[in-house]
């Protein structure tokens, strides 16, 4: 009877330290997202939205927008089943290359079209 209670309490154990792992993860890689997003909008909409008369925007308020986009946009891809290591490759991709492919294709575009 004893034994029993040990493992349970121990997968118990188990299951919080996996938990306390996981969670800071999740919300450095939402902020780390939330920051480089924010920084992309932030640029983009400067480069086209100003010049055709739009306010410009900070960083704050461009931070902000991710957030809302992020919450009123819910994609498939992010519900979807994955293998670690693709689930690995998937949010390297969100969050670095594609907003940096982005940003070096609209920096591009605004080379091209000052």
């Amino acid at each position: 009877m004893v034994a029993d209670e040990d493992v349970t309490v121990n997968r118990l154990v188990r299951s919080i330290g996996w938990i306390a792992l996981v969670v800071p993860l999740v919300a450095i890689l939402l902020t780390t997202r939330f920051v480089i997003y924010g920084f992309v909008l932030m640029k983009l909409w400067g480069w086209f939205l100003v010049p055709i008369g739009l306010n410009p925007i900070g960083y704050g308020i461009a931070v902000g927008l991710v957030v809302l986009l992020g919450l009123l946009h819910k994609p498939d891809e992010i519900t979807k089943k994955k293998e670690p290591g693709e689930s690995f490759l998937y949010i390297t991709t969100v969050l670095i290359l594609e907003p940096l492919t982005a940003l070096v294709f609209g920096y591009a575009v605004y080379l091209f079209i000052r």
